[in-house]
Formats: structure tokens, sequence, C-alpha cells
């Protein structure tokens, strides 16, 4: 049954995730007692709905990634958030709840990656982590602090991109050019 708290105006509905036992209290966004019971048991059945698919968590990293990939799923960096995603749910798990995840354990896991690959990787994972926690919290009205990934960009090196003009493009061919006519003995 749906409830008021002293600080809002709006009702509050609670149900038990079915995978991880914990109880979820949200606001329901409506400040009509029918409306916010008919919330609740919504989301007790959707609830139920996903223990019997054997989801991961309501509100776990792996959820979290599940509904940014639903709303993002025509994204043209599809398989490279894909490979990012894998490394995350590798290291930090499925079923942890999003909201226990402190800037210190993003920390935790740059340092690790970096031991295997280069600043730049680093960045798109816990980039994708970001952006899946910013569209959670703004989009679909997760209720959780703090980004936990804020300013925690690595630096990249600098690289330098070189090109070729025409005209050193040209003595390139010709040397080449040159070089295959000379006879290998």
């Amino acid at each position: 049954m749906a409830y008021k708290r002293k600080d809002s105006r709006h009702w509050w509905g609670q149900y038990k995730d079915p995978v991880s036992g914990k109880w979820i209290r949200r606001s329901t966004r409506t400040t009509k007692k029918r409306e916010a019971d008919a919330i609740e048991r919504r989301w007790q059945v959707e609830a139920e709905d996903a223990k019997s698919r054997k989801a991961v968590p309501i509100g776990s990293i792996g959820h979290m990634i599940e509904v940014y990939f639903e709303a993002t799923e025509d994204k043209k960096s599809a398989d490279r958030d894909a490979y990012a995603a894998e490394r995350l749910l590798e290291y930090f798990g499925r079923d942890v709840a999003v909201d226990t995840i402190k800037p210190s354990d993003i920390t935790r896991y740059e340092k690790q990656r970096l031991q295997s690959v280069k600043p730049g990787t680093v960045n798109k994972e816990v980039g994708l982590f970001s952006v899946a926690f910013n569209h959670v919290l703004r989009e679909e009205d997760w209720i959780l602090g703090r980004n936990p990934c804020e300013g925690k960009r690595l630096s990249e090196p600098k690289t330098r991109l070189a090109s070729l003009s025409y005209e050193n493009a040209g003595k390139l061919i010709a040397a080449v050019d040159e070089q295959a006519r000379i006879p290998l003995t």
C-alpha cells in the first residue's frame, strides 16, 4: 500500500526485489492515492515477473546496463559498448546494487584495467558506466546519489596525426616504383 513521506508531496510505493531480497522504495510521482496504489501493484507484478525470468536484480549494475542498452539500441557504438559492459560486469558483478558503487571503486577498477589496456580503453569503459548511470537517473527516475564516475577521466597521451602532402605522396610512390624495378639477387 502506497504511503506518504513528510519530505515529498508524492505518494511512495515499495516492493521486494525477489532476486536480491531487498525492499525497493520509490516515488510514484503522483499525488493521488489510488494511482499510487496501482503503480505500486504494477511494480510488484513486474518484480515477480523478473523472478520467473531469472532476471538480474532491479537496481543492479546488470539491470542498469540492460535498461541503457534497450534505450540506445540504434547507437553506432553498440558493439564497443557491449565490450565495455562485459569488462564492467566481470569486475563489479551483475547483481551488485548501483547505489553501492563509490568513486573509490571506480578508481580501483581503473588501476586494475590499466595493467592490461591503455587509458583510452579504460575511459570508454568508465564512460559507459557513467552514461548508463546518468540515463537511469534522469530518464528512468532511479533514486541514486552522485555519479561515482565524476572526475574519473584518465589523461590520454597526446598523439600527433601525420599526413602526406600530394608532393610527398608522389615522391613516396616514385621511390617505391624505383625500388620495384631493381632486380632481386
